[in-house]
Order: C-alpha cells, then sequence, then structure tokens
C-alpha cells in the first residue's frame, strides 16, 4: 500500500519575510532540505499553519 505525500524542498523560511499559502494536495506533508532555522519564528509560525489530520 503506498502512501500519497506532498513534498516541500528547500523552503528558507529564515529568508523570506512574507507567508507561505501552499494548497493542501495530500494527507502527509514531507519536508525536506533546508526548511527553516530553529532560532528563526518563521518556521514554527509555517508549522503552526500546516492543517493537520
Amino acid at each position: 500500500m503506498a502512501a500519497s505525500v506532498q513534498i516541500m524542498s528547500d523552503l528558507h523560511l529564515e529568508t523570506h519575510s512574507y507567508g507561505f499559502n501552499f494548497a493542501q494536495t495530500a494527507p502527509y506533508l514531507v519536508l525536506l532540505g533546508d526548511i527553516g532555522h530553529a532560532a528563526n519564528d518563521q518556521l514554527f509560525s509555517f508549522l503552526e499553519t500546516q492543517p493537520c489530520h
């Protein structure tokens, strides 16, 4: 059984001052590469806005 996933990579949230608004296309979100820096609040703001199932 295969899982349907949405992949996002290299968002570099620490370098952007605007919010991302991506449509959900799968029940699971996989974040790869340089997403953001844990010392930067934008990473956690982004994670908190992602849908949970």
